[in-house]
């Protein structure tokens, strides 16, 4: 894998969608009444939701004959992206 992998235009599109995921799933789940555990822990559910998501994809790509393969880079830009959606969640709400 090439250093220069990690700045490609499809590591940005994973990097994004998982950043908006769990950017809406910590405000959604902050802001909802119903269930307290997740009010009360929308970063570790969210984060937790997001990751264990990335993971699963990529292996799911693995062993389905699709044509498509595990990529430790797909799911490295995912996880960062996780990581990504709590930091804006933070810079906006100032948690």
């Amino acid at each position: 894998m090439n250093q220069w992998d990690l700045l490609s235009f499809d590591k940005f599109a994973h990097f994004s969608q998982f950043c908006i995921l769990v950017f809406l799933m910590i405000v959604g789940f902050h802001k909802q009444h119903t269930f307290t555990s997740l009010r009360f822990y929308p970063f570790r559910i969210s984060m937790g939701i997001g990751i264990g998501y990335s993971i699963i994809l990529e292996i799911v790509q693995l062993l389905a004959n699709t044509g498509r393969s595990f990529d430790a880079a797909d799911a490295m830009a995912n996880i960062l992206g996780c990581f990504g959606g709590l930091l804006i969640f933070y810079l906006i709400y100032k948690i």
